[in-house]
């Protein structure tokens, strides 16, 4: 499962929510949220799921097509 960089971002600036924001609230660290956004490392389910519960949206929201 994949992020996808460009459905996030526009769901982020839908919420009006901050990177910042978003790291607390979902508790993923701003250092591995970076490597998830980059491509360099491929989160874990439960992640996805914890991202997508603090912008309030479905993880089919968020992450890439067929995945």
């Amino acid at each position: 499962m994949k992020l996808d960089v460009y459905k996030f971002e526009k769901v982020l600036a839908d919420n009006g929510m901050t990177l910042k924001e978003l790291y607390a609230k979902s508790n993923v660290s701003d250092r591995a949220f970076l490597n998830i956004r980059k491509g360099v490392s491929n989160p874990r389910p439960a992640t996805i799921g914890r991202i997508a519960k603090a912008l309030n949206v479905d993880v089919q929201d968020i992450i890439q097509e067929g995945d």
